[in-house]
């Protein structure tokens, strides 16, 4: 993939992942006090999304997206390859956990609810800077012009 058609795909990518993490936000934000039943499976549906479209995007980044390419133009930059590519790891791991809990919850478990919900704000917020990382590390292997001469 060239650098051009790299940087489209992961700006598409990120954008996609924005809108479903933002989406999911606002379902987070509006838990009701009763008739949770509706929400629960809005929340449900929303996670779902997001968990599909991050599996497939994360298998996309390690087979035919920037971290084989990132590997091979700055091998100094393999120590942040494969930190971000543990961290799609620990992200799926997270979200099975999420996911379990999730589909097992019922509108009578405020509590539960209340820590799923914790949960996954801590989950958006590790995608967000998941992101941003991902983001710096090919700016930099693509705009810097290390050891070239005027």
């Amino acid at each position: 993939m060239n650098p051009q058609a790299l940087a489209s795909w992961m700006r598409e990518e990120h954008d996609r992942v924005h809108d479903l993490v933002t989406k999911l936000r606002e379902e987070i934000a509006k838990v009701p006090r009763t008739d949770r039943s509706d929400w629960l499976s809005q929340l449900r549906e929303r996670f779902e999304h997001l968990r599909a479209h991050l599996h497939k995007h994360m298998a996309l980044e390690e087979q035919d997206g920037y971290l084989p390419i990132v590997a091979t133009r700055r091998p100094t930059l393999g120590g942040e390859v494969d930190r971000l590519q543990h961290e799609h790891d620990e992200l799926i791991k997270i979200m099975d956990g999420i996911r379990r809990d999730l589909h097992s919850l019922n509108e009578n478990d405020p509590l539960l609810i209340q820590d799923c919900c914790r949960r996954l704000e801590n989950l958006v917020d590790f995608i967000e800077h998941h992101e941003q990382d991902e983001n710096l590390i090919v700016i930099s292997v693509f705009t810097d012009e290390i050891g070239t001469k005027d």
